[in-house]
């Protein structure tokens, strides 16, 4: 068993199994995806007005909005936190509560901050999915931080690769449903209380036969009628190397894996398994071929594909705590007496426990809040003593952050918009009249992502020394990189 995971008794359960060849092709029916890029919480506010306005934009002669019509979303860090909440949304917040209702700029005023009308910049929803950067504050940040005190975490280094996918899940998907989970001090893990799904036809009809103990009920499932979700990240080839070569791994509601493998061939992908049973321990195959048998001792939920796909972040609120420590040991103090009813001199105490614990991890390298998991390829199952190996998981941006690369391996979409939520505006170099573009798209073509000499510079084609070269998705020619920077 992989040493990630082996303080409790595992289940033991059989999971389908979705090789490569069975990946979707061309269609021959029009198909339109939508990909949400990278940005934090950036990217998520720019994804709330790209998905209000295509559920706001009606197609000419009919009723059905553009939305309607959009089968994949594929998406990328923070714009994987709005795809998540959108495509998961419990059927208790409408969509209405959720996304806001575009209006032409001459209609936006200031208004009352507690008056819901059309137009008012002053006011958001409770329910609004523009409420998440609201949640990266020093309250909530505490309260998190009091919730890894009581767990233990910080007396632990083994826990902290678990910082930011129970960050990612406190601050971002609790709000909406869609995050609890177990902090056992005797493990160094966190248990979340679900897995992911479809939808409770398909756990009855795809994992319950094969699983009698697993029912829909133990599964956030989508929210019917949304577009089928990619979320995107990565698998470090080796975690404690940095620029180690990356794999992109894609996370669906039903199947999550690599397919391809690396740039040198040294890990396989072969497809995915099941998503309830991605990061379990392979035990093996089973009689009838396209099954596995696998032992969990934690569910794979989404927390996991959510924060995994936006791990960049990790660092950056570690950065935040040692920066804010002083301020958000006051907040914790005053969340201690406000909201939970401890008095002052408790509150001071345990701020005090907490900072003076907190400080080795305070000190901790970006490698140590890495997210942490099993991985097993395809060709492992017919494997007697298959290998299960503990790898880092990456944000899905550090390799290809506009979801693109996961549309195309995962779909059949013949239209594609990419929101490319970037902080990196269009412009053009003075000098040699070159337009900048974001990074992420020369990538696209074959070109670096930085300029040389003020000029876009072609990996000339891909090669092993150069990982960053299999970002390449498209042509370049005709010069089609310089066409679509024009």
């Amino acid at each position: 068993m992989s040493q990630r995971f082996q303080h409790l008794a595992t289940n033991t359960y059989e999971a389908n199994l979705y090789p490569e060849s069975a990946a979707s092709g061309g269609s021959a029916t029009p198909l339109f995806g939508v990909c949400f890029s990278g940005g934090g919480s950036r990217a998520l506010s720019c994804a709330l007005g790209q998905l209000s306005a295509l559920n706001g934009m009606v197609i000419p002669g009919t009723t059905e909005t553009v939305l309607s019509k959009v089968a994949y979303i594929s998406s990328v860090s923070g714009g994987s936190w709005a795809s998540v909440l959108y495509t998961f949304l419990p059927e208790t917040i409408s969509d209405s509560d959720f996304l806001i209702q575009p209006v032409l700029p001459d209609n936006l005023f200031k208004g009352d901050p507690g008056s819901d009308s059309s137009g008012n910049v002053s006011y958001m929803g409770p329910s609004c999915l523009g409420t998440v950067p609201q949640q990266f504050n020093p309250t909530t940040i505490a309260a998190f931080l009091y919730t890894l005190y009581n767990w233990g975490f910080f007396g632990n280094s083994e826990n902290w690769s678990w910082f930011w996918i129970a960050g990612v899940g406190e601050i971002v998907l609790k709000p909406f449903g869609l995050y609890d989970a177990f902090y056992n001090p005797n493990v160094s893990y966190i248990e979340p209380a679900n897995y992911f799904s479809l939808s409770a036809a398909y756990v009855d009809a795809n994992i319950t036969p094969n699983n009698p103990t697993l029912t829909s009920s133990q599964f956030y499932l989508c929210n019917p009628n949304r577009p089928a979700l990619i979320v995107n990240t990565n698998l470090l080839q080796d975690f404690s190397v940095a620029g180690s070569a990356q794999i992109p791994i894609q996370a669906t509601p039903a199947a999550s894996g690599i397919w391809g493998e690396s740039p040198d061939g040294t890990i396989s992908g072969g497809g995915g398994v099941e998503s309830f049973g991605f990061t379990s321990t392979l035990l093996g195959g089973v009689s009838s071929g396209d099954t596995a048998a696998v032992a969990e001792v934690r569910r794979y939920s989404l927390c996991d594909i959510a924060g995994c796909s936006s791990a960049f972040f990790a660092s950056i609120l570690l950065t935040y705590l040692n920066q804010e420590i002083d301020n958000i040991i006051d907040a914790l103090e005053n969340y201690l007496v406000n909201t939970l009813g401890f008095s002052e001199r408790e509150a001071e105490l345990i701020g005090f426990a907490i900072e003076l614990v907190a400080e080795a991890f305070l000190d901790a390298d970006a490698s140590d809040v890495i997210p942490q998991y099993t991985y097993w390829p395809l060709d492992e199952v017919g494997e007697s003593s298959p290998a299960n190996v503990t790898y880092g998981f990456s944000d899905g941006g550090d390799f290809e952050d506009n979801g693109i690369l996961g549309m195309l391996a995962q779909t059949g979409a013949t239209n594609i918009i990419s929101f490319v939520n970037s902080e990196i505006p269009l412009g053009m170099n003075s000098s040699t009249g070159v337009v900048t573009v974001d990074p992420s798209l020369p990538l696209l073509f074959g070109y670096r992502d930085t300029m040389q000499n003020g000029e876009y510079v072609s990996y000339g084609g891909m090669n092993p020394a150069e990982p960053m070269s299999y970002v390449q998705v498209f042509s370049d020619e005709g010069n089609a990189f310089a066409t679509l920077c024009q």
